[in-house]
Order: structure tokens, then C-alpha cells, then sequence
């Protein structure tokens, strides 16, 4: 390999590592930055993706699609998730609307050196999104505002039924302080 590896059960350093990254599978490629903070846990699937290397160093963006690319992010933090109905005018509304709250809560974080409370993504109501309906038991409505917290077990649904960024912000305020009543996954 081109790059410094680990054995993951050959050697303590390695088990130390698996350990502490959570490692389930070989092999595992797990991106971090500069002060060792993890960009993602996902890296096979991001250099796959990304051959030319154009969106080096993979960081997370404020607001993404859904997609084979993303969709791990969804296992390991709490997503809000506008689901559309994959029309260009409904992707691009999601677009305007969601990305100035996730570029303040982005920011905020950055300045806190934290992750944020969420992480933003819109589908474009293909089969990644209708996978994640199904097995979060997510109603199949069009055009739907979603926080998916798969590591505490639990889907929030939005009861507003127009998209703004007043009700985006609040959503995930009302998120961050628990102030919503999720529904539990069934696993």
C-alpha cells in the first residue's frame, strides 16, 4: 500500500486502534484531519467515489444529497433529512432553504471546534431514500423533514407542513435541546 496501514489484530497498536475507531470489517479506511479528528469512517467508499481526488479531504459538507457516497454518515450521527420527490424544482427549494441553517450550524460548530448537532442532507427520491424509509419506518410522504438518530434508536418527524427556514432552524434547535418526541426504530 501507498500509505502508512495497520494490522488491526496482529500486533496491540492495532487492536488499540480498531478498538478506538470501532472497527467492524477489514478492510477499514478511516480519514482523519490534521489535529486526528475523524473526517469519516468511511474512506473506502469516499476515494472510490472520488478517484481524481476533487473533493480531498473528503470533509463533510454543510448540506449533501443522500446518496451510496453519504449514506454511511447516517450510522454513526444524527441526520436531518428532507426527503423529495426527486424533482429538480423540489431538490433545488430544499437547497435554498436547508443550506444557509446547516452553513450557521456548520459554522457555530467550527467555532467550537464540535461537530454539529445534525448533519444535512436532501434525497432525490431514489432507492438509497426509499431504503432509509423502509427501514426507519419513515411514512412515504414526498417532500418530508426528517432527523434520523440511528445511534440513539430514534426518528423525528416534522409536523410543518411548508418548508422554511425558520421551521428548519427551530427543528433542529427543538432537537438539540430534546425538546421533540421521537418515535423508536424496531430493530
Amino acid at each position: 500500500m501507498p500509505w502508512l496501514s495497520v494490522e488491526p489484530y496482529n500486533d496491540e497498536k492495532g487492536k488499540a486502534l480498531s478498538r478506538h475507531f470501532g472497527v467492524q470489517g477489514i478492510p477499514t479506511l478511516i480519514l482523519v484531519d490534521e489535529n486526528r479528528k475523524v473526517i469519516s469512517s468511511n474512506g473506502r467508499t469516499l476515494i472510490s467515489n472520488d478517484t481524481e481526488g476533487e473533493n480531498f479531504p473528503w470533509k463533510p459538507k454543510p448540506l449533501s444529497a443522500l446518496d451510496e457516497m453519504t449514506v454511511s454518515t447516517v450510522n454513526d450521527e444524527a441526520c436531518l433529512i428532507y426527503f423529495t420527490d426527486g424533482e429538480e424544482a423540489s431538490i433545488k427549494k430544499a437547497q435554498d432553504i436547508i443550506k444557509p441553517v446547516a452553513e450557521k450550524f456548520f459554522k457555530v460548530a467550527k467555532e467550537k471546534d464540535e461537530d454539529p448537532p445534525v448533519f444535512f442532507f436532501y434525497t432525490k427520491g431514489d432507492e438509497t431514500s426509499d431504503s432509509l424509509c423502509e427501514f426507519a419506518q419513515i411514512p412515504d410522504d414526498d417532500n418530508l423533514l426528517v432527523i434520523l438518530d440511528i445511534p440513539s434508536q430514534n426518528v423525528y418527524i416534522s409536523e410543518e407542513d411548508v418548508l422554511t427556514r425558520e421551521g428548519v432552524e427551530k427543528f433542529v434547535m427543538d432537537f438539540t435541546n430534546n425538546k421533540l418526541e421521537g418515535k423508536k426504530l424496531k430493530g
